[in-house]
């Protein structure tokens, strides 16, 4: 195997053999439907591929994006999908076409980048730290202790996809949630999902104010709802009633904790539903995973959005995987070629960064995937010292956790 590897942008001409990828993949099916959806999906940003044999055999395919990062909002990237045809896996070509999507979104001026995983390993090699753990749980809708809506919800589609994605831009937003821009992938999902429906509700001025997707299954589930959109916590109750008002046929559905709360909260007797339902279909089988990742582009914007509780200072070593990554890839060099080496924190209100050196302070020693999760809020300074590849006098290492006390994050959308 070559250690360069050539890539070059996405064009359409490339359309047919990334379909055949991803059936390979088996992330789409042969449809019509699929193939449309694969459409809407690479009309809805830009992506990186590579060839092997004169044929295309990867994609790498990201997203503008928006996070919630404490209370500002941080231009972000969505790698949206990094796929690798039969014959290419294992020969670097998707590490490579990522890589070289990664730089584009920091050449374009995003401070994060974002992306969800298949299992954790695998993107650490360009820099990323795994996120958070997100909960998941099936409830009987017959347990749910919201009334059904006082209101009869719309009904929505895949035409409706400028409408939620609005929505789902204005929406309620904690710490950490990402919002991916474009329409097209939004699209895509509802191609993709079989039994996918919408329902939600408009303002007087026939906004869409909050809506659900959800899958169905069968004739009496489990459902499984993909997301909630919401600007109030009133608003998610009426949604929570929606579901409710399914019980009378569905006997279950998976959703996952939404923003702030936690949904033992609202159903009835949750326990007793537990042990009742174990080992069937419909048990409430509370998960829950951290399959999401996340790394840094931008340090010093990434460190001037945090306002931090004590003043402390120190020097930051950061060993960044990606740049020997993109100096073995030809092609369109990019200008960005990474984050690593010495960096001058300084955590405080404001906080700032600078490249450089300054003797006399303390020092840590941190992997890019590591600081990108401390500073996230996904662990602290002295967990991730024990977990992780973040070194420190334990001294500053409780002096950044005190600093910091940053809530835990919320992603709030399905990578």
């Amino acid at each position: 195997m070559s250690s360069i590897v050539p890539v070059r942008r996405y064009r359409p001409d490339a359309f047919d053999a990334v379909r055949r990828i991803w059936l390979e993949c088996g992330w789409i099916e042969s449809s019509d439907e699929h193939k449309a959806g694969l459409r809407h999906f690479l009309d809805g940003g830009s992506g990186w591929v590579a060839e092997a044999n004169g044929a295309v055999e990867a994609l790498a395919y990201g997203a503008p994006a928006v996070a919630r990062h404490t209370g500002s909002d941080l231009p972000a990237q969505h790698v949206a999908a990094v796929t690798a045809g039969r014959p290419a896996r294992g020969r670097g070509l998707a590490g490579a076409t990522t890589a070289r999507l990664i730089a584009e979104g920091a050449d374009d001026g995003a401070v994060l980048s974002f992306l969800g995983i298949f299992d954790q390993g695998y993107y650490d090699k360009l820099g990323y730290g795994t996120g958070n753990y997100f909960r998941f749980a099936t409830i009987d809708p017959r347990s749910l202790t919201v009334p059904p809506p006082s209101r009869v919800p719309l009904r929505l589609s895949k035409d409706d996809a400028a409408r939620m994605i609005a929505a789902r831009t204005s929406r309620m937003r904690v710490h950490g949630a990402l919002t991916s821009l474009p329409e097209g992938l939004l699209r895509a999902e509802w191609s993709w999902t079989e039994g996918g429906f919408g329902l939600g509700f408009e303002d007087d001025q026939g906004r869409l104010t909050h809506h659900l997707f959800a899958k169905a299954k069968g004739e009496e589930g489990p459902y499984h709802v993909k997301w909630f959109c919401f600007d109030t916590y009133d608003q998610l109750l009426e949604l929570l009633g929606v579901v409710a008002s399914w019980r009378d046929q569905v006997m279950g559905v998976r959703m996952y904790d939404p923003p702030g709360l936690q949904l033992q909260d609202l159903v009835r007797m949750p326990l007793r539903g537990l042990w009742q339902r174990r080992g069937s279909d419909f048990a409430q089988r509370p998960e829950s995973f951290a399959w999401w990742q996340v790394r840094v582009l931008d340090v010093p914007r990434f460190v001037a959005s945090i306002e931090a509780l004590e003043d402390v200072a120190f020097v930051v070593e950061l060993d960044d995987p990606i740049t020997p990554r993109l100096a073995s890839i030809e092609g369109s060099a990019p200008s960005w070629t990474g984050v690593g080496g010495s960096w001058v924190v300084t955590l405080g209100s404001p906080s700032h960064a600078e490249r450089g050196d300054l003797p006399g302070l303390p020092r840590l020693r941190a992997s890019v995937g590591a600081f990108s999760r401390l500073l996230y809020g996904v662990a602290t300074a002295q967990a991730l010292s024990v977990t992780d590849a973040l070194r420190a006098d334990p001294d500053l290492l409780a002096s950044i956790d005190r600093a910091l006390r940053l809530p835990a994050p919320n992603i709030d959308w399905d990578l």
